[in-house]
């Protein structure tokens, strides 16, 4: 399991489609590589795993202003560039919306995006 977690919004630019996400607080993304148990026959302990895939989990809080920013009726890409480094989400889905509401903290809304896939690669321009 890998996870990368953004608490600050100038630490990272997040777009969805070459369009910039505004009004994003918290960003995190775990990426899960499952693994298959292999047996031999009449065997009840595994003699080998094998890479099952991956499955990517990203949670973004966004304050409520900004709440139209994700898509949240279909697939969408969400890029992510981190310094040198650009993470490219695609075949994401937003599967969870929670609403925070309290007396004493600006509205937020918890998005919890699943992705079919990422990539990751250098800056053009660094």
């Amino acid at each position: 399991m890998t996870e990368m977690s953004i608490t600050r919004g100038r630490d990272i630019g997040l777009s969805i489609g070459g369009v910039p996400l505004c009004g994003v607080t918290h960003f995190s993304a775990v990426t899960r590589r499952p693994r298959r148990e292999l047996y031999e026959y009449l065997s009840a302990q595994p003699y080998d795993t094998v890479p099952d895939g991956e499955s990517h989990e990203i949670v973004l809080t966004v304050l409520s202003l900004f709440a139209g920013a994700l898509d949240v009726s279909g697939g969408f890409t969400l890029t992510v560039e981190d310094g040198d480094s650009v993470y490219r989400y695609e075949g994401c889905e937003v599967v969870k919306i929670e609403r925070d509401i309290r007396g004493d903290k600006a509205v937020t809304d918890r998005y919890t995006v699943k992705a079919e896939r990422m990539t990751k690669r250098g800056r053009e321009d660094a």
